[in-house]
Parts: C-alpha cells; structure tokens; sequence
C-alpha cells in the first residue's frame, strides 16, 4: 500500500473519532498523539505529568491526568473513547531487577486497571497495548515468531507478559477487543528531552549529536531489529481498525537484524559527530541481555497488509535532524544521564 494510500484510509478511519493515549507523554505516546490529531481525530494525551517534550502537542489535543495504578482514576476516564491506545509503562530491563514493586505498580497493576475499567465502563472501547520483546527472553530460535517460549530475564519482561496474558483473558471471558503488540527496539523523533532516551538507538543518536562516546558494551556484534517509530505508529493505526486482530498477540518490528555496533557507526558518519567506545559488560546488564534478537512480522504483515518503509540511514538521518534542532525550536540537547 502507498503511503498516500494509507494516509487517506487512516484519516478516514480516524477523523472525528475519539482517542485516548495512555502514556500520550512518552516516546511512542507522543508520536501517536501527533500522529493522530494529524489525522482528523479527537485526541486526549493521559499521563501521570505533563509533556517534557520541546514540541507541544497540536492545540486541539487535550491532556488528562492520569494514574493507571489508580482504577478509580480510570474508570473515570475510560468510558468516553472508540480507541484506546496504552504504551504507559516503567521502561528498563535492568532496573526493573532493581525496584520491582515499582515496576510492578506500572506495568502489571496498570494494565489489569485499565482492563478492569473498561469492563465496567467502556466495554466496547478497542484497545491496542504495546508490549515488549523483552518477553522472549533468550531466543531459542531466529527470527522470532509469536509461538516462541517466553521466558523473561528481568522482572520488566515479567511483568510485561503477565499484562498480556490478561488482555488475552479480558477478551476471551469478558469479550474486550485488546490486542498486543510486541514491539522490538523503535527509534526517532519526539523523545521527551530532559528523560533518558527510550531504547538503545535513541541513545546513540542522542549522545553523537552531542559529540559525546557512545558506549557499546562487549564487542558490539549482538543483533538487533529496531524499528523508525513512523513505521511502528502506522502499524498500531492499522491494528486497532482490525477486528481480525482483537485478542490476538502480534510482533512488530523491521524483521532485519543489524549488529548493534553498526548502527552505532552510521549513527556516527551521519551525525559526523561523536565517537564509539566498547567496555566490558557491566553485572546488571549482562543479567539480563538476551543475545541475538530479531522478530518474524509474517502474521502482522499478512493481517493488516503493513510493512515498515523507512530505511535504517533515513530513520537515523531524520532522528538526528530532530534532536539538533533543524526545521524546528528546539532548546539545546541535555546531557545524556548515565547510570
């Protein structure tokens, strides 16, 4: 399908309808809230504060305060909406090993309020939940499909799973129309910039555009399929307006694989900024790494007929625009937080 082509299908499916973003100030949530209202819809953008992001969102989208540890804050919310997207969530592997209560909190609790919410109120809302790859664990098998084990190394994967495993059940006894979407690594524009850059490749965008090391740990050869966050955006568009999809679990990514310390040089050459450092694993990451990973898209691509369009150097050619300013206001880059 052209990309003009799906855009006029999407603002036909979406202008006038209303939408809520769980997460609407976060990495993905803030790219489908602009995306959105671009579209036609009638967006409100929920979180716990409000944007850090430079770019304010479009005038016409709403912000609702929202804590979705609290079910009495959505249940007050929930009832009013035809869509419902939820990519709120405490973000990190390794930390979450560190404050699991907290990760706990966020990512499971949440996520069964939402459900819970939405059995009383709006049980006829579509709901499309971002998950991770991280639920995989360790593969067993490349590329990974749907059927794969899930065998968590940290208790953000725990927790992320068990999530899932209650949208499936919410559909399958109380008849919710949720779907779950695996995402891999997704990267680009729209990262709140006073927080630590959401995935890997945002990191190594942000870091060389300051002309600062970007640090790789081991040798740098561990694969990756990362995804251009326009292409990931598209896809969960697409999946919400599929009745074929509700109930069912579904990876999104590019499907290529790419050694983590390639992406980290032509982040470099197109940034002509910065430098490349590999250091020895550090306990806390090393525990949770999973190896290798790249997803199999097969089911999503034959449900929805979607396929990611953005080339890697275009996806990083665009993302380091971004953070440098160019075509927009934006303040100057913060220092990158380690640790």
């Amino acid at each position: 399908m052209s990309e003009h082509l799906r855009n006029a299908g999407l603002a036909h499916a979406y202008a006038g309808r209303r939408v809520l973003v769980i997460g609407g100030t976060g990495f993905i949530g803030h790219n489908l809230v602009v995306r959105l209202s671009a579209l036609g819809a009638r967006v409100t953008a929920a979180s716990r504060g409000k944007s850090a992001h430079a770019d304010p969102f479009p005038a016409d989208v709403r912000f609702q305060p929202l804590d979705i540890a609290e079910i009495a804050d959505l249940i007050d919310v929930v009832g009013s909406y035809d869509f419902i997207f939820s990519v709120a969530g405490r973000t990190g592997a390794a930390q979450s090993n560190v404050n699991v209560l907290a990760d706990l909190r966020v990512n499971l609790l949440g996520q069964y309020n939402l459900l819970e919410a939405c059995r009383q109120v709006a049980p006829c809302v579509r709901i499309v939940v971002a998950s991770s790859r991280l639920v995989y664990g360790k593969p067993e098998f490349l590329p990974v499909t749907e059927v794969h084990p899930t065998n968590p190394t940290s208790s953000y994967g725990i927790n992320t799973l068990a999530a899932e495993k209650y949208h499936l059940l919410y559909s399958a006894q109380h008849g919710l129309r949720s779907t779950v979407m695996r995402i891999t690594v997704p990267y680009g524009p729209f990262f709140p910039l006073t927080d630590r850059p959401h995935g890997i490749v945002n990191a190594f965008i942000r870091t060389a555009a300051e002309g600062g090391t970007i640090t790789i740990y081991g040798n740098g050869m561990q694969l990756r399929d990362v995804i251009y966050i326009d292409d990931l955006v598209d896809g969960m568009l697409l999946t919400a307006l599929c009745e074929e999809a509700c109930g069912k679990i579904y990876n999104i990514g590019s499907g290529q694989p790419c050694p983590l310390i390639d992406i980290a040089r032509r982040v470099v050459d197109i940034a002509e900024r910065g430098r490349i450092e590999t250091v020895p694993w550090p306990q806390a990451a090393r525990a949770v790494e999973t190896g290798d990973f790249w997803s199999d898209t097969t089911r999503l691509r034959q449900t929805i007929c979607w396929q990611p369009d953005t080339e890697l150097a275009t996806g990083i050619a665009r993302s380091v625009a971004y953070f440098r300013g160019r075509g927009g206001a934006l303040p100057a880059v913060p220092p990158l937080r380690r640790g």
